[in-house]
């Protein structure tokens, strides 16, 4: 009588899917629905050597500098974004809140409304948010990126 193999032994050949770690997640299109995904070699939980190495190394450099990030300073604002025609015949007065990004260097590089008001007032704080210049973040004495909130208010004269 033959001895019965282990599951292992069966299985085809290994796929470049095999050698990335496996994070214990295995999704499959079994009777609870869903996606059928390739889960790899379920039995194997630890990184492979190589990869556990790579991510020590990241962690050590993360861990160098515990410094928090000293958040961009202004500079510049240049003019103010106008109340529109449209908003004042339609009182809307509040704010609008925008999301800026800064580079290393105080560049405005990215700029999106986080809560708007509509009627040309949103347009007009994004303008005024472009033409802001910043001094950089700094982290561990390290110019570096920062992404903020900023308030634009807005009332009828």
């Amino acid at each position: 009588m033959e001895k019965a193999q282990p599951i292992e032994a069966k299985a085809a050949a290994p796929s470049g899917l095999d050698a990335l770690p496996d994070f214990g997640l295995a999704l499959s299109g079994g009777a609870s629905g869903g996606i059928g995904v390739p889960a790899g070699n379920r039995d194997s939980v630890a990184a492979p050597a190589s990869a556990a190495k790579t991510l020590s190394r990241s962690t050590a450099k993360a861990d160098e500098c515990s410094d928090a990030t000293a958040k961009p300073h202004l500079v510049a604002q240049g003019a103010p974004p106008a109340y529109t025609d449209d908003a004042r015949v339609a009182g809307v007065s509040g704010k609008v809140r925008v999301e800026i990004t800064v580079d290393e260097h105080g560049r405005v590089v990215r700029v999106r409304i986080v809560q708007g008001l509509g009627h040309g007032l949103d347009e007009g704080a994004l303008a005024s948010a472009r033409a802001m210049t910043f001094e950089p973040a700094v982290r561990c004495g390290k110019p570096t990126s920062a992404t903020f909130n900023v308030s634009f208010k807005f009332a009828p004269p």
